[in-house]
């Protein structure tokens, strides 16, 4: 188990998506066409990092069409996030593991 990992992929890219999260509420956008929304009451109650990785999930969800089977680029400025994604999970935080799956 010390070697396993889950490579992914840094080839040519298809398409980029940006989401960005406050404690407010989310947002993303794929190129020129924008989404978001604010977080419930119980949403906004979370810690940052799992918000950012909400907003990722939603910007996904929202924008499936577009990046359905096309190599995506998702462009985050949460660090959490970002090494989340990359590792495909993390041994720190079961709620973001299962967010992530």
């Amino acid at each position: 188990m010390e070697s396993a990992f889950n490579p992914i992929s840094h080839g040519e890219l298809d398409i980029g998506l940006i989401s960005d999260a406050s404690k407010q509420g989310w947002g993303a956008a794929v190129g020129s066409v924008s989404t978001g929304g604010l977080w419930t009451a119980i949403e906004a109650a979370e810690h940052i990092n799992y918000l950012e990785m909400l907003a990722v999930f939603f910007a996904l969800k929202s924008f499936c069409k577009l990046v359905a089977n096309k190599h995506t680029k998702v462009m985050v400025d949460n660090t959490t996030a970002e090494i989340t994604i990359n590792q495909m999970g993390t041994s720190h935080s079961a709620k973001l593991n299962s967010l992530v799956k």
